[in-house]
């Protein structure tokens, strides 16, 4: 847990750090004056320099692996640069004690309540199946090496490239095989939910009913959907974050006049989204109302090309994992690398993640990947009839809930909400992409659940209003969180001993078999639990579930990368 700690304390001081140097850097290109100071929300500069680290982490791996020379390097920068900008940064401190010493009571207990309970997570056994097929194998090459060309060749699941790997290869720790910490996570969860707690008191003390509801169902159904992936390496949980941050700071935005600093974080963020998880896409929506304003303000090349600065390293890496600009997306092909993956293995990739999102129960029952793909062949209606039923009564409240967006859109346009009809048109466009391309609710947890949220709070804040809502509101969530860990039935501890207080202990050790590829071995993952015949975690390179017999290494070293030979095999572990 002490390791924890100072991660975390790590994580938000480097973003910081970084956040008040880059947006002070940019006053004059914003039109912002020199000596204006930077009177914004800690957490959003904090996010706006989670961002920019990422970046430069992303652009470091492209030429250089992410280990601990790297981790010193910027924490010699972060010092320079805090040392430069300490009137600022004191600033921003002194406003967070302020803040800290007129919250009352009740409002520090449920701060207390947060940590506590993202300090569990060093104790949870790793509940994200990703993180043990492929997102830790991801992050050791990037730790091992700079990135590999065509490690997509070696495990397709490789080539699913997400900064958000990159980012937490640099803040995660390999105490050992067994002991390993995945800080990230927790950490947003914490300031997600500081940021929730914060607003619902505003709300509740101001009197706005309708916002009340929504931050308070919001700390509700993030908690609830996140305590399982605290002390993984999901996309899913901070896609989601990301989602419900962007939405939030899109309102605040609104609320103001001089908006130049928060227009800036709102694209770098939408931007970092994208390069987290490609589903979080229909995102790119909510920059649109800013365009009339940054055109007016001849702000948009400025703000478009930090955000597409952001997405640089991105699609670099894309081309030199796979070959291509976005993998997998086989259409996009417009590239001629030696290293690049096989055009009908990008099809079936593809195929795969699209077949697994629809299928009414799961993966879990199929006995091999191309059993999968079976449910691509159903005409709508005949799918439409299986998938429907096999859902949750959770998820279908979600979905039949979001189909009232549609109508709110034109019910805020009559009332002139418009950026609640902005809102709605997103979410309601998010709906009809999510259930066409990829129907699983871990796609899309940010947009169901601000939708959900805000939908109850528009229609239902009349109701609250005879409820009148005291401070005492809090009780509800400091007994609603640790209640978490008995709700969630699949969470499973380790068996932790006193070491745990200083180091996260998990036993994740799997076993491994050699296969010969043509030029170099491979580590497979044995049958025996828990490997589960598909899962290589934190196994040595090079590991993969899916050998095959003509791929080879491009050069004398892994670092020189991996290309298909003709008549390439692939080896299921089912034959």
């Amino acid at each position: 847990m002490i390791a924890l700690i100072l991660s975390w304390i790590c994580i938000g001081w480097l973003s910081l750090v970084l956040g008040v140097a880059v947006l002070r850097g940019l006053r004059s290109l914003i039109g912002r004056a020199e000596d204006e100071s930077l009177s914004i929300a800690p957490d959003y500069i904090l996010l706006f320099g989670f961002a920019i680290s990422t970046f430069l982490v992303s652009l470091t791996s492209l030429v250089y692996r992410i280990n601990w020379e790297v981790n010193v390097l910027f924490l010699l920068f972060g010092i320079f640069l805090h040392f430069r900008h300490r009137n600022s940064i004191e600033d921003i401190l002194l406003e967070l004690q302020k803040g800290w010493q007129h919250a009352h009571l009740w409002l520090k207990l449920s701060f207390g309540m947060v940590i506590l309970v993202a300090l569990s997570a060093t104790i949870i056994e790793v509940a994200e199946t990703d993180t043990w097929f492929y997102h830790a194998q991801s992050m050791q090459w990037i730790k091992e090496f700079g990135v590999v060309p065509g490690l997509g060749n070696v495990h397709g699941r490789f080539a699913f490239n997400s900064n958000y790997f990159v980012i937490s290869s640099f803040y995660a720790f390999w105490f050992s095989p067994d002991q390993v910490l995945f800080p990230l996570g927790s950490f947003f969860f914490i300031l997600l939910s500081f940021r929730l707690l914060v607003n619902l008191e505003e709300a509740r003390a101001a009197g706005d009913h309708r916002w009340l509801v929504v931050y308070g169902l919001l700390m509700l159904l993030f908690s609830y959907q996140s305590i399982l992936l605290l002390s993984s390496t999901s996309t899913d949980l901070i896609s989601c974050i990301l989602i419900i941050y962007i939405f939030l700071l899109f309102f605040d935005t609104y609320q103001q006049k001089e908006r130049d600093y928060e227009e800036l974080i709102l694209w770098s963020m939408v931007a970092l989204s994208v390069t987290f998880k490609l589903s979080s896409l229909i995102i790119v929506v909510m920059l649109l109302p800013t365009l009339p304003r940054v055109f007016k303000t001849r702000r948009f090349i400025p703000l478009a090309g930090i955000a597409i600065l952001i997405g640089l390293p991105f699609i670099a890496r894309n081309i030199i994992l796979s070959g291509y600009i976005l993998y997998p997306f086989p259409d996009i092909d417009v590239l001629t690398v030696d290293w690049k993956i096989p055009i009908e293995e990008v099809k079936f990739e593809k195929d795969l993640v699209e077949g697994w999102a629809k299928q009414p129960y799961g993966s879990s029952g199929m006995e091999k990947f191309e059993d999968i793909l079976s449910i691509l062949e159903y005409s709508f209606t005949d799918w439409i009839k299986v998938w429907w039923p096999a859902q949750s009564l959770k998820w279908k409240f979600f979905m039949l809930l979001s189909l009232l967006h549609i109508p709110l859109i034109f019910f805020s346009w009559i009332r002139k909400e418009y950026r609640y009809t902005v809102v709605f048109a997103a979410l309601a466009l998010n709906l009809l992409f999510w259930f066409d391309q990829a129907p699983q609710p871990r796609f899309a947890y940010g947009f169901l659940f601000f939708g959900a949220a805000l939908i109850l709070g528009y229609l239902g804040s009349p109701i609250i209003r005879w409820i009148r809502p005291k401070k005492s509101i809090f009780i509800v969530l400091l007994l609603a969180l640790p209640a978490l860990f008995v709700i969630r039935e699949e969470i499973v501890f380790t068996n932790a001993d006193l070491s745990v207080v200083f180091l996260p202990k998990y036993e994740t050790e799997i076993k491994t078999q050699e296969f010969a590829a043509h030029n170099f071995t491979l580590n497979i993952p044995s049958e025996e639990p828990p490997a589960s015949i598909y899962w290589c975690y934190n196994s040595p390179l090079p590991c993969t579930p899916l050998p095959k017999e003509n791929l080879e290494m491009r050069g004398d070293t892994y670092k020189h990368g991996f290309r298909i030979r003709n008549n390439t095999k692939t080896i299921s572990r089912t034959e």
